[in-house]
């Protein structure tokens, strides 16, 4: 594993457990097709925590962020540059105090928007796709809220207030795949909601296709006057309302989960319908199967948000 570039590696993750699961002996073909590519290469979109700072320090929709100690008042979240599930970041008032490297320095969001008192943000599933001579952006609007687990303070600055990842809710999940909570029933179920279900969503599914499109016109901007192939990339993008209906960027995941070994511990109705293996099984239906198969894509739960056609020398095939 350690020779392969850091995209198939990630790539290996993002696809792996999928097929593990429902297809063992399909992984292999899937991820060495000729027709196609899963993934992206990592210098066309931002991989990590400092790559995102720099892609998006300009746009009003990224809070206000640094590569050193702003020294500054106010609520900052500290994120080291590589890591997943809010480990290693470290919230405060006083960021005067606080001296981490290869990191990124994130000013909170002063108002965030609360659901049943509790700060929530989205997981917001993307499919990016180089095929037929464009560049399309689809988005899975089938997702999910998130919430805290604990409600929301600000003087508070404990990761069950402060973050929404699902490892708040989990004892040590990673280490075995076990299902430990931490929390009581209400908390545990309460802790995901279906987008759909969200008091704001038509405001917020605009801002978040218009911040989509924008982000699109910036890996263009990467992929465009290159020799092009077949591609798809699934992102993960992470985005919290305020109480003024706007939408901020937090990051972006290359190779987000939930994968489907994690599909036993969502919530309902998530639990209900396999969130995880509907989001991946369908990007494999809708849109990678027709790239396979050199036909047109048949999007139904992604829907396409952007398109524009590439300009390219060749188009190559693996």
């Amino acid at each position: 594993m350690s020779s392969l570039s850091r995209e198939k590696r990630k790539v290996i993750e993002l696809w792996r457990d999928y097929f593990e699961m429902y297809d063992p002996d399909g992984f292999q073909k899937f991820y060495q097709s000729k027709q196609f590519r899963c993934y992206f290469p990592a210098n066309i979109y931002p991989p990590f925590k400092i790559d995102m700072h720099n892609w998006f320090k300009d746009k009003d929709y990224y809070p206000e962020s640094h590569l050193e100690n702003p020294m500054s008042d106010g609520v900052w979240y500290v994120k080291p540059n590589v890591g997943a599930n809010g480990k290693g970041i470290i919230i405060t008032d006083d960021v005067r105090s606080v001296d981490m490297k290869n990191a990124v320095y994130q000013k909170s969001i002063d108002n965030p928007l609360l659901q049943d008192g509790r700060k929530h943000d989205f997981r917001m599933f993307i499919a990016m796709t180089t095929y037929q001579g464009y560049l399309r952006t689809y988005i899975f609007f089938d997702h999910f809220v998130r919430l805290a687990p604990l409600q929301y303070d600000e003087k508070d600055f404990s990761s069950d207030v402060q973050l929404t990842n699902w490892d708040s809710y989990w004892i040590n999940f990673y280490d075995d795949l076990e299902l430990r909570p931490k929390y009581s029933d209400d908390i545990m179920t309460s802790g995901m909601i279906p987008f759909t279900q969200h008091p704001h969503r038509e405001i917020l599914e605009k801002e978040f296709i218009d911040m989509m499109i924008d982000f699109s016109e910036d890996v263009y901007d990467k992929l465009n006057n290159q020799t092009q192939r077949n591609m798809i990339h699934i992102f993960g993008m992470d985005v919290m309302p305020d109480e003024d209906m706007k939408l901020w960027m937090l990051e972006t995941n290359d190779a987000p989960h939930p994968s489907v070994v994690d599909d036993k511990r969502t919530f309902p109705p998530f639990s209900d319908y396999k969130y995880a293996k509907t989001y991946t099984e369908s990007a494999i239906d809708e849109l990678i199967i027709p790239m396979r198969d050199n036909k047109n894509v048949k999007p139904n739960k992604y829907t396409m948000i952007y398109e524009k056609k590439l300009i390219f020398n060749k188009w190559v095939y693996l």
